[in-house]
């Protein structure tokens, strides 16, 4: 574990965080010497490690990073130098993997995409027409409906999907609607915060 109870990092993490620090640093000063900026460096270093993070998490082979790894990112960083890395591309990129995740194929309408992981969340009255997202950030202000310390969104039911609720392993996709100056989103869910009606 990363973390103990306080949600503070563990001695072994620790320990982890100063082997990685160990391992990057001969990466890290080689492309300074050659005359990359602190930021350009900084910036490569986390686009690489991200892909291998994703290509990992998508294949379902998500693993602590070895040192084969970062040589793996020396490559990278390697070919990002020479091909000279679009920030754009990347996004688009990964949004393509992320809806490959969870078997979303965009059509007409495509909204931003939005990060609700951290909230405890529930589907009160299903998935389909008339449904809403419940989402608060404790379970017991999730269940309080009376006291109102919870969020609340439509889920948008977009005539160009047959369905508005796509479900993966890890988190859920919601088409959401504030019904709040136009505001609708692509909610990502963590599923082991989702509350359902039998655990009430």
């Amino acid at each position: 574990m990363l973390r103990n109870e306080k949600g503070r990092l563990t001695s072994a993490a620790n320990q982890a965080a100063s082997d990685a620090v160990r391992a990057i640093t001969p990466i890290y000063n080689k492309f300074r010497e050659q005359g990359w900026t602190h930021e350009d460096v900084y910036y490569l270093l986390s686009t690489a490690v991200h892909e291998l993070v994703m290509d990992e998490a998508l294949s379902g082979k998500l693993r602590t990073t070895t040192a084969e790894d970062l040589s793996d990112v020396e490559v990278k960083l390697e070919d990002a130098k020479e091909n000279q890395v679009d920030i754009v591309d990347l996004f688009f990129k990964l949004r393509a993997q992320v809806y490959k995740h969870f078997d979303f194929v965009e059509d007409w309408v495509v909204y931003a995409l939005e990060d609700y992981r951290d909230y405890y969340w529930e589907l009160p009255y299903g998935e389909d027409l008339e449904g809403e997202v419940h989402y608060a950030e404790t379970i017991e202000d999730l269940k309080d409906k009376e006291a109102g310390h919870y969020y609340c969104n439509d889920i948008y039911t977009q005539r160009f999907y047959d369905r508005w609720v796509y479900r993966a392993e890890d988190y859920t996709f919601i088409f959401c609607d504030t019904h709040t100056d136009g505001n609708k989103f692509f909610g990502i869910y963590d599923n082991k915060k989702e509350v359902k009606a039998d655990e009430e």
